[in-house]
């Protein structure tokens, strides 16, 4: 097996063991077990929290690996822009209906009872709670074209530490909003956004060599470290 295949597999078993966490982590064991409430249970509860942020982490950094990854071949940016309306917006869509027609069976009742709530439901607050990561990234989506032409790497690590500090002000503003308010929703993507900015980095000038196995460690600690970084922003 070549090097890049092998990588490629080693990134699709890390993406099935994020997902089996988030799932985990979106069980919600507080609410959705009625356990009695004592110390190993809720270390388990606490430790299911921070497996869920390491896992979201991962996604973002991922997300913005595999979307910058080759975005400097010719019509590259055109192509991935495409793609995302079938693996990205498509998906969103189609399982937010879903999502919407659950809530319906399940609660007896419409979700929404104007226009504003219908929009918020298919965008910010989606009816598929879990689907908010994906939108942040539909979100994200219209900086691509201008980010994936700067080939300066002084210039996009000045915006990874502006990301940085952003993430810090917004990591100690998150532990005063939990109203679900539109303020928390954007405080919230800043705290991950660091960590999508490094996937963006590494994929727009060192993916080949990742790829290639020359990198291969290098990487491995800047994902770990990026995630250890989104752990301690998110200890209550």
């Amino acid at each position: 097996m070549d090097t890049a295949k092998n990588i490629s597999n080693k990134i699709t078993y890390l993406n099935w063991l994020m997902a089996v966490l988030m799932v985990l982590y979106h069980l919600n064991p507080y609410s959705r077990f009625n356990f009695q409430r004592d110390l190993p249970y809720d270390l388990f509860c606490k430790l299911v929290d921070i497996l869920g942020s390491l896992s979201l982490g991962y996604f973002f950094m991922m997300s913005g690996f595999l979307l910058y990854y080759k975005s400097t071949e010719s019509k590259a940016v055109t192509r991935k822009l495409k793609g995302r309306v079938t693996s990205l917006l498509l998906p969103f869509l189609t399982w937010n209906v879903i999502g919407l027609f659950f809530r319906i069976v399940m609660d007896q009742k419409c979700p929404f009872t104007n226009v504003d709530e219908l929009i918020r439901g298919f965008s910010f607050f989606p009816f598929d709670g879990p689907l908010w990561y994906m939108f942040c990234l539909i979100l994200i989506i219209p900086l691509f074209p201008i980010l994936a032409r700067i080939h300066h790497k002084v210039l996009h690590m000045l915006i990874l530490i502006a990301l940085t500090v952003l993430s810090i002000y917004c990591c100690a503003e998150m532990g005063k909003q939990h109203d679900g308010s539109l303020t928390e929703w954007f405080l919230r993507l800043g705290n991950y956004l660091p960590l999508y900015y490094i996937g963006l980095y590494m994929g727009l000038f060192h993916g080949n060599e990742i790829f290639s196995g020359r990198y291969q460690n290098q990487g491995y600690y800047i994902l770990g470290g990026g995630n250890f970084a989104s752990f301690l922003c998110n200890i209550d």
